[in-house]
């Protein structure tokens, strides 16, 4: 997992550079406008990428990047701009299981809750959805926690060899194939990659940080209820 690492140090240097550039809340348009800033252009008719970074502009058309290293970074750097710990940890995350990534106004809602984040799986990649509209900065992060340990978890079958968060080769420890969506196996999983961000300065505010530390200590707890208290932060 090291190699994942090559280059951070400098990466992590620019993304304060874009930590200039962030506002409340999280625009649309201002991603658009730093990955052009940094040279991060939209791929062009013919143009192939073997992951996609697809962004709503203002006139609701899907505009799509060339998905790597450099622009899950840059993008996922607009969640906690004053935390660079996060980003780090996002793109190791990513390394380890590469995703499609796909930023909207919407994904759609029922009568009782709003779709803010969507795992998909087509056999061959995942994507996962975000729904950015008026959604603060640390709900997206744990938004994003929560549809990678879905994409995660598809991985962690008894048939399988993975990677562990520090990088070790194991067995999987976890689980058949069938699996509740939001299952306490889920949950052991969603704390699993959400304890580090716990530990981070600046994502959290203090309050919703202690609230957090309970929640992820009994990992059966996977709704929306025991999260009010925080802020009203959704999971999904």
């Amino acid at each position: 997992m090291d190699e994942f690492f090559t280059g951070l140090g400098i990466v992590s240097v620019i993304g304060l550079i874009v930590a200039f550039f962030m506002e409340e809340p999280i625009s649309l348009d201002r991603v658009h406008q730093n990955l052009e800033k940094l040279d991060i252009l939209p791929l062009k008719k013919g143009e192939k990428s073997a992951y996609k970074l697809t962004i709503t502009d203002r006139k609701g058309k899907l505009v799509i990047y060339p998905m790597n290293q450099d622009s899950f970074y840059f993008t996922v750097a607009h969640f906690a701009p004053d935390c660079e710990e996060f980003a780090n940890y996002m793109l190791a995350l990513w390394c380890l299981s590469p995703f499609n990534l796909v930023f909207t106004d919407g994904l759609g809602a029922t009568k009782k809750m709003e779709t803010l984040g969507l795992w998909q799986y087509n056999g061959k990649q995942h994507t996962i959805s975000l729904c950015t509209r008026d959604v603060k900065r640390e709900v997206l992060a744990l938004i994003l926690i929560h549809e990678i340990a879905h994409l995660r978890i598809h991985t962690l079958t008894s048939y399988a060899y993975v990677y562990n968060l520090a990088g070790k080769k194991l067995k999987s420890p976890y689980y058949g194939m069938s699996l509740k969506s939001h299952g306490p196996q889920f949950a052991a999983v969603f704390s699993e990659l959400s304890q580090p961000t716990l530990q981070m300065k600046n994502l959290y505010s203090t309050k919703q940080k202690r609230h957090l530390k309970a929640f992820f200590h009994s990992p059966k707890k996977v709704h929306l209820n025991p999260l009010a208290k925080c802020g009203r932060i959704p999971v999904y």
